[in-house]
């Protein structure tokens, strides 16, 4: 528990740190994406060449020096070719390119080991995949979950204010964008990309736990200790997992099949029990977010829940199955259809997750992003959508006009791509307007009002009704949040800040100048964020009027009646209108006092002139 608790410190506390670690893992799977739509179409991925049908091997050993044996194999295949035979050995290959799979058109070179021993060096250059293996909802799927996690993971990373949980978030959601870009064709990982994806699945278990961990802490206020003790031997567990089968990929350690099968039989249910933990939690924190009276914190819950429970099931169901092919001793073939009919199927119901997760963060805004950052967001948003259409065109055509050459593809991706950026602009303006209506409507329509109103209160006279009309209009823009307005009074050399209007009674009269919210405002000389605490009247915001390094007055305001929390968009715009409405109040009482002063300044005159008659 320790251990979780001290990465939690360390995320909330190296804040700089964190930060340049989410914005490096954006720009590598930018590069992800952006060598994925520059050098092949939706769905290939020249890394895993195909070997051609008709044969079949099993492992006997794996590590420095692996070995195959040859089940069965026709000879008019490309493996066949070779002069395999079913009962021959293969050896003296990289296990680990063997693996992650041999890029298209590149020879693989090994030996055909004979039962007198003869050794018969040779090679294999695998064929493109076939375009009848590819699934394109799972290839478009993504894309779209490595789009949308990494903006929303490099949103929330970048974002002030946000809790140690969805930091954590912020960091999982990147490790996933990375894991599913492996297989988007990088030659140059070509025998790595089981290493870097056994490490990022580690980091994709630890974040995702504590993520779900903190927020349940958070919301039950409780240790969950057992939880947390749990979750670390798993997590210790998984992670030997991995080092073992990093010493057979890097040639440090050889282990024969039955010897890794035997070990893997007591280890490969503890990945298995991680999954079941992580679900489990994410469906424990629904029932106990049911019992709060956070409306904010139940909505954010739920649609977090339920973008995101489902990212367990898909290591469960490979990991259970690979667990049920090793201790039956099955045979794979007849079940690989099913298989990955089923790996499809949670595949798409990842990427449903991850788009009600992008859904949640526009339309209901689970996390308190600013005015700003929910733009940027639309307009990453749109970029993809560009990106998909360019992919689409680029297709179609070269499926009408079937290119024979390298440069002929290359002209028609270029024209495409002209024809897109002519079109750019209108296609953007028109998606970009249309989008913000439906998302930021209520937003501006807001904003606009309050902003109007600190535009007319120049023209105000009557520092009553500009009070007044003061208080209506940040009571209108909270959505019938408390408020109350607070002036600096000097009686008998004594300084303090008189309620002058509210809407709520309960409101104290008068606050001392020592008091600790004024004391506050002083030294930050900007708005102050209070939490509220239980059967006492606490504000949620201060927001102070200064004028020449002096507090004016401030205005008060509570939670809002919805639960929600106030954006930093909200907060600029607040603090901006009370201090500018704050400054008008101050001409008029200026104003007012210099009337009196002149009125006084009369009757003195007045009088003189009597004195001197007399």
């Amino acid at each position: 528990m320790r251990f979780i608790e001290l990465l939690g410190l360390i995320v909330e506390n190296y804040k700089k740190t964190f930060k340049y670690a989410v914005i490096f893992m954006a720009i590598a799977v930018s590069i992800q994406l952006i060598i994925a739509t520059a050098f092949r179409p939706i769905g290939y991925s020249p890394l895993h060449g195909n070997w051609g049908k008709g044969y079949g091997v099993y492992i006997v050993a794996l590590g420095d020096k692996p070995e195959l044996v040859v089940r069965s194999v026709e000879p008019d295949t490309p493996f066949g070719r070779t002069g395999a035979l079913p009962g021959d050995q293969i050896v003296n290959f990289n296990y680990r390119v063997f693996l992650d799979g041999a890029p298209a058109e590149l020879k693989f070179p090994f030996s055909i080991k004979k039962s007198d021993g003869t050794l018969i060096e040779t090679s294999i250059t695998p064929d493109k995949e076939d375009s009848e293996d590819i699934n394109y909802s799972v290839a478009i799927g993504r894309y779209v979950i490595m789009g949308l996690c990494m903006t929303i993971g490099l949103l929330i990373g970048l974002s002030r204010g946000q809790s140690i949980s969805n930091r954590w978030l912020a960091l999982a959601l990147m490790f996933f964008a990375l894991d599913h870009g492996l297989s988007l064709g990088w030659q140059i990982l070509s025998g790595l990309n089981h290493i870097i994806q056994g490490l990022l699945d580690l980091l994709i278990n630890l974040s995702f736990g504590i993520f779900w961990l903190s927020l349940a802490r958070q919301i039950s206020n409780r240790d969950l200790k057992n939880v947390h003790l749990l979750f670390g031997y798993l997590f210790v567990v998984d992670s030997s997992i991995y080092f073992i089968e990093l010493s057979l990929l890097l040639g440090f350690l050889t282990l024969q099949m039955e010897t890794y099968s035997r070990l893997m039989t007591y280890l490969d249910i503890a990945p298995i029990l991680m999954q079941v933990v992580l679900f489990t939690l994410s469906l424990y924190l629904l029932k106990l977010v049911n019992n709060q009276n956070d409306r904010s914190l139940r909505d954010r819950v739920f649609w977090i829940v339920l973008s995101l429970c489902a990212i367990p099931l898909m290591p469960i169901f490979k990991a259970s199955y690979w667990e049920v092919i090793r201790l039956t001793g099955y045979d794979f073939d007849p079940l690989g259809h099913e298989f990955k009919k089923i790996h499809d199927v949670l595949f798409n119901i990842q990427s449903i997750g991850i788009f009600i997760l992008g859904f949640a963060v526009l339309k209901k805004r689970i996390f308190n992003f600013s005015f700003v950052v929910n733009r940027a967001l639309l307009y990453s948003l749109l970029s993809v959508i560009l990106l998909l259409v360019f992919y689409a065109a680029k297709s179609g055509l070269e499926a009408i006009i079937k290119p024979s050459t390298t440069e002929v593809g290359t002209a028609i991706s270029a024209g495409v791509a002209f024809l897109i950026y002519l079109a750019f602009h209108h296609v953007y303006d028109h998606v970009k307007e249309y989008m913000e209506q439906w998302l930021f409507k209520s937003w501006h329509h807001n904003e606009q009002q309050l902003r109007g109103f600190v535009r007319r209160a120049a023209f105000f006279e009557d520092v009553d009704q500009l009070r007044k009309g003061m208080l209506s209009a940040l009571h209108d823009f909270g959505h019938g949040c408390d408020v109350g307005i607070f002036e600096k009074r000097i009686e008998k050399d004594r300084t303090f800040y008189l309620k002058t209007s509210a809407t709520d009674q309960a409101f104290p009269t008068v606050i001392g100048s020592d008091h600790q919210w004024v004391l506050s405002m002083r030294d930050q000389v900007s708005m102050v964020s209070l939490e509220s605490m239980p059967n006492q009247s606490s504000p949620s915001r201060l927001f102070p009027q200064f004028h020449r390094g002096e507090l004016l007055g401030f205005v008060w305001l509570g939670q809002k009646i919805d639960g929600s929390d106030w954006r930093p968009d909200e907060e600029l715009v607040l603090q901006f209108a009370v201090q500018q409405i704050g400054l008008d109040i101050y001409a008029l009482e200026v104003s007012r006092l210099s009337r009196e002063l002149e009125r006084e300044k009369l009757k003195t005159d007045v009088l003189e002139e009597i004195l001197k008659k007399q």
